[in-house]
């Protein structure tokens, strides 16, 4: 932060060996707005140090202030369902995800490495899903499950599902002798690791002998396909935990003999069971209804956090909690600090969601972001988000739809029926006059000149699952069915309206010899089976208008790039393929032979009408679930699977708040490292807090390279022992708030 920083004199006592030149990276073209959460799987408190945790999503989040602000240190293409640390130096993680490949980390998250399960003689072990176990005592011993049940030709072969075994931190890996070969867990015991327990899909079994024999586990009441979680005393391993489909079982012997506790009825069973670390009588078991707690050895239990499900604990404080809520009732991720009397949500960088988003028509900084389980709206072009709507349960949401000419129209698809808003999504109304009985509407498309025109495509479970068209010319009033020459029983893949001639509908159907393409120019009521160049498996996935020329339309199938130039009559091929894409795209033109495709691997760019493509900079290369250009400005939003909505910082650096993060162990003579993101382009930076109680600022200092990410780097000296709470000011915005303790650790 310029020598500034070095020599004002509370902060100064924070900085050591500051790493000149660490200085500002480069800046990026688009940034991260949120909205703030997503599907948290779990959350992993770091034994040495319990302000330091980790989430699981998308990749992996780190935060080093007791979850008040995170950031993401491994993904987000990375699906991780898991993280273990290694109890005697939590340095070394172990983040598991659902398929054959896990990553490891020796410098707490800053580095990772890739493995894949494979066999010594150099075969590989089809993907997931996978759960791994790493020997306490010895980290290189790795034990992998692998619950691949299924029958056909579409399954694994039997000898690549089972329980596998690695000696040399998952370089190789032998199978294990147990049967049968579905597993669907594995627990190894703290103080003799030889002893192992196994859900399997014939009920538990154990080894003593490091998996190199194996008992079937006899228990009064069991059922084959289960997990059969696990957990033991924290003082004495011997004394072991199982959760079952019926209740709980305890053995006092290292599971030798196993007797019944306790039944749980129509609780669904026992789907994960931990203890309290600090009271060996207190128990946790969580079930599809919630967490229950029993605070006498498992005898008797009582409903503990409907809705909730406890995952952590802070390891030196009881009353510390970290819980996951259901996406449907709001953001997930929640700490308690009264044992779960009362909670608050935790967020601050944690921007995990998989949405989709629509923008509101000549006003692009209002747009809605949504998935199966909650909507949001933004009025301040992604600044800030607002849950507008939650679905109840056995509900989800499927699309939104935004009026192209009438604003804070909103039409929405619910499994539960089709919506219409009027007023932003603060009130709705179903509309479903004409529509069939336990219908569910794959698309709707409105009209780009006349509002009162939608298209939806409708799905009902009757004899396999029927699709229709139907048509509405009173903004969903009334639905009539049209188009009786489409396919009723292949799935229609896409529908699109031309924003030049309205009367032009394209409508693409799922075929084993090749894509559909129909075609009708009056409005859906008749159809024309276009002639595609494409044969075999091939996916058609999106249809792209070009602005300016009524005439030129882009089609994506398998991610080959198709055009024509008579309004969609005949199509050529454009190669070479999208680099990078597998199996689906978002496209959409800007006109002039430029293009956006949104790929499995990030989103690309072609200027030369689809010669050569480029990977668009500033995305993660993850896949794009959605894509929109404002015409008539500089914005694009992007929607990417783990990360939320990505803007441009061109459009929005005016915007963006300001970020700041410190990650630190807080341990003097420890690394820190500080941060800075902005979106503002050289506006000043000041940094103020208070340090042991005394309020301190340090004068702004200028730079030439935001919007992006200043970045410092130093040690933190002896002096600065103590409690410290940092925020920075960019050009008058406010950042988030960051404290931390500066103390001296036990090495």
């Amino acid at each position: 932060m310029r020598k500034t920083v070095q020599t004002f004199f509370w902060f100064a006592l924070l900085i050591v060996n500051v790493e000149s030149g660490s200085g500002l990276m480069q800046s990026t073209r688009w940034a991260s707005f949120g909205p703030i959460g997503g599907f948290i799987r779990s959350i992993t408190v770091d034994p040495k140090n319990s302000r330091t945790l980790y989430a699981t999503a998308g990749g992996v989040f780190k935060s080093t202030d007791g979850g008040s602000n995170w950031r993401r240190v491994l993904g987000p293409e990375v699906s991780v369902s898991a993280l273990l640390i290694d109890p005697r130096d939590s340095n070394n993680l172990f983040a598991q995800t659902y398929g054959s490949t896990f990553f490891t980390s020796t410098d707490a998250g800053t580095s990772w490495k890739s493995v894949r399960v494979q066999m010594a003689d150099g075969s590989t072990i089809r993907d997931g899903p996978f759960r791994f176990a790493v020997d306490p005592q010895n980290w290189a011993t790795i034990y992998a499950a692998h619950s691949d049940g299924c029958q056909g030709e579409f399954c694994s072969p039997p000898n690549s599902h089972g329980l596998f075994k690695s000696l040399d931190g998952g370089v190789t890996w032998k199978k294990t002798t147990l049967t049968p070969n579905t597993v669907y867990s594995i627990a190894i015991d703290p103080e003799q690791p030889q002893v192992l327990y196994a859900g399997t899909a014939e009920g538990a079994h154990q080894s003593t002998d490091g998996g190199e024999t194996w008992r079937k586990i006899t228990l009064d009441f069991e059922i084959l396909r289960w997990d059969y979680p696990v957990a033991f005393d924290p003082l004495d391993s011997s004394i072991v935990y199982m959760g079952t489909p019926g209740g709980f079982y305890k053995s006092v012997d290292r599971g030798a003999r196993w007797s019944f506790l306790s039944a749980f009825g129509y609780y669904n069973g026992v789907l994960e069971l931990r203890l309290d670390s600090t009271d060996r009588r207190v128990l946790y078991a969580s079930t599809m209804e919630g967490d229950f707690k029993s605070s006498d050895g498992g005898t008797t239990w009582h409903f503990f956090l409907p809705l909730i499900k406890l995952v952590a604990r802070d390891p030196n404080d009881r009353a510390i909690v970290y819980g996951l809520q259901y996406e449907a009732a709001g953001t997930p991720l929640l700490k308690s600090t009264d044992g779960g009397a009362s909670w608050r949500p935790l967020y601050s960088g944690l921007a995990a969601s998989d949405v989709r988003i629509a923008v509101e028509p000549g006003n692009p900084d209002t747009l809605y972001a949504w998935n199966q389980f909650r909507l949001f709206k933004s009025t301040d072009g992604a600044r800030h988000w607002h849950l507008i709507l939650s679905p109840p349960v056995l509900d989800a949401f499927s699309f939104v739809v935004v009026d192209p000419r009438i604003a804070k129209t909103v039409y929405l698809g619910r499994s539960s029926g089709l919506f219409k808003s009027t007023d932003g999504g603060s009130n709705w109304t179903m509309i479903d006059n004409g529509l069939p009985p336990m219908y569910s509407t794959r698309y709707l498309r409105v009209d780009p000149q006349d509002s009162n025109t939608l298209y939806a495509a409708i799905t009902v479970p009757v004899n396999g699952f029927w699709i229709g068209l139907f048509k509405s010319t009173d903004g969903g009033l009334h639905w009539n069915r049209i188009g009786s020459t489409l396919p009723e029983t292949r799935s229609m893949m896409t529908l699109n309206v031309s924003p030049h001639r309205p009367q032009n509908v394209y409508a693409s159907f799922y075929h084993p010899d090749g894509p559909e393409l129909y075609r009708s120019t009056d409005g859906g009521h008749s159809w024309t089976n276009v002639a595609f160049p494409a044969s075999g498996r091939i996916t058609f996935v999106d249809v792209a208008f070009d602005p300016r020329d009524a005439g030129i339309l882009y089609a994506v199938a398998t991610c080959t790039l198709f055009k024509s130039v008579d309004s969609g009559i005949r199509w050529t091929a454009i190669n070479p393929r999208i680099s990078g894409c597998t199996d689906f795209a978002v496209l959409q033109s800007e006109g002039e032979n430029s293009l956006y495709a949104g790929t499995q691997a990030g989103l690309f760019r072609t200027s030369d009408d689809g010669a050569t493509w480029a990977v668009e900079s500033g995305l993660p290369p993850f896949p794009v679930m959605s894509f929109d250009i404002i015409r008539n400005s500089n914005r694009k939003y992007a929607a990417v699977m783990h990360g939320g909505v990505y803007a441009t910082f061109d459009s929005l650096q005016e915007t963006q708040p300001p970020s700041l993060t410190l990650d630190s162990t807080g341990c003097i003579g420890q690394p820190w490292n500080l941060k800075v993101q902005s979106g503002q382009s050289n506006a000043p930076i000041r940094l103020l807090g208070t340090s042991n109680g005394h309020a301190w600022q340090l004068n702004p200092w200028s730079t030439t390279n935001l919007p992006g990410v200043y970045e410092e780097k130093g040690t933190f000296a002896r002096e600065t022992e103590g409690r410290h709470t940092l925020h920075v000011e960019v050009g008058g915005d406010t950042s988030n708030e960051v404290n931390i303790q500066v103390r001296s650790c036990s090495q």
